[in-house]
């Protein structure tokens, strides 16, 4: 199971919002499977189906995790225009097996939709937006 807080998800559909046309992404942390904080990051790529953290960010990020003592709970991209489940790049370049990658669809209807990736094989993680604190 994997927990968002209800002002980090609207963080992630800004994101992935402002993105559009290309796919947004960044980095969700926290401690035992709760997101506590996001890093949104610039996706280098230059088409609009595929993303890519430089890695110079995505150092700096995870230093900073790591310097917070917070965990890499997933890999965070949208979809402008296709469902919220990995495509076959996703599933060919995900290289992070115990984070999920969390992918955001911006349809008509936004949803999002988070996936364990282990050699090819891709499994739903369930997702709940929890009400945010404070």
């Amino acid at each position: 199971m994997l927990y968002i807080p209800s002002a980090l998800y609207k963080d992630l559909l800004d994101h992935g919002t402002r993105a559009s046309p290309k796919e947004a992404c960044g980095i969700l942390a926290g401690r035992q499977g709760r997101t506590t904080a996001f890093y949104p990051a610039v996706n280098v790529e230059e088409g609009h189906e595929k993303y890519s953290i430089s890695p110079q960010e995505l150092a700096r990020i995870l230093k900073d995790l790591e310097g917070k003592g917070l965990d890499l709970i997933g890999i965070f991209h949208s979809h402008p225009a296709t469902p919220a489940y990995p495509s076959v790049t996703d599933v060919e370049l995900a290289c992070y097996p115990d984070s999920a990658y969390v992918i955001l669809s911006l349809g008509d209807e936004p949803s999002i939709k988070a996936f364990s990736i282990r050699e090819g094989k891709v499994t739903d993680i369930p997702i709940t937006i929890e009400p945010s604190m404070g």
